[in-house]
């Protein structure tokens, strides 16, 4: 009887050339992208059904906060994200699948997809801005203007009125 030896899973391939280049100011909206990306898993999972990226696979993720939302919103905004990270291409999706959904750092995912941590790194932030930048077209994402964008990111309001 033959034996069949175990082969490795390929690894995914890093998209040629881009279509994409990134505004400046799309770095602005990587937190809020983010954001969007985790409540896509939460809503995804509280409608029944896994993410699209992530295929059937078995992921790591955390859960402990809810927001009331109706079913249809909720299944309307699932369908809307998932046709907007489905225009990625498989790496990016990967990458974004691996960092933001499944809580991987840029080294353990570097070692899954057999690549270098800064390929990870640099392709996680273009991702992030490419997805912003759909999210913005789709009106997803709400634009933030210049005054806002000033003020720094943890910025917290004064209680005393004085």
């Amino acid at each position: 009887m033959k034996t069949v030896p175990a082969t490795r899973p390929r690894p995914l391939r890093l998209p040629e050339a881009r279509d994409f280049a990134p505004e400046p100011e799309l770095c602005l909206y990587r937190g809020g992208t983010r954001a969007l990306l985790l409540r896509y898993l939460q809503l995804s999972l509280a409608t029944g059904r896994l993410p699209s990226p992530l295929g059937r696979e078995c992921f790591r993720a955390r859960l402990s906060w809810r927001q009331r939302v109706t079913f249809e919103d909720a299944v309307i905004f699932v369908h809307d994200m998932e046709s907007a990270v489905l225009q990625l291409d498989a790496f990016s999706q990967r990458v974004l699948t691996g960092i933001v959904l499944e809580d991987y750092s840029d080294r353990e995912l570097a070692r899954v997809l057999h690549t270098k941590r800064r390929t990870i790194h640099e392709n996680y932030l273009l991702s992030l801005d490419q997805l912003s930048d759909l999210l913005l077209r789709r009106g997803m994402l709400k634009p933030i203007s210049c005054q806002e964008a000033k003020k720094p990111p943890n910025s917290v309001k004064s209680l005393n009125p004085e």
